[in-house]
This record gives C-alpha cells, sequence and structure tokens, in this order.
C-alpha cells in the first residue's frame, strides 16, 4: 500500500514537473515528440550504470 501511494506521488510530482516546464518554454513541436518516442524505448532498455555504492 505504501508503495503505491509513494508511486502515484512520483506521478503526480512528476506532472507539475511537466507542466512548469511547459509554462517555462512552451509546449514540444510534434518533431520533438516523435523523437523523444523513437529514443524512449533505447534509453528504458538501457542496463543501469553502477553506482558509487556497488
Amino acid at each position: 500500500m505504501k508503495a503505491e501511494l509513494r508511486r502515484q506521488e512520483l506521478l503526480e510530482e512528476a506532472d507539475r514537473y511537466l507542466a512548469d516546464l511547459t509554462d517555462e518554454v512552451g509546449t514540444p513541436l510534434r518533431a520533438d515528440v516523435a523523437k523523444a518516442k523513437k529514443l524512449a524505448p533505447s534509453i528504458k532498455n538501457k542496463p543501469e550504470s553502477p553506482t558509487a555504492d556497488q
């Protein structure tokens, strides 16, 4: 239950950040959105880099 509440908090925070960013720099162009959608899967599937703790 705590994990789900935290997930929802993070999603809300991300939404606020994106709204603030859109206010600051404007809505992205269609070409920019298309480029991001094409790039996102490769970033999502990229193995994580080791952290300083590891």
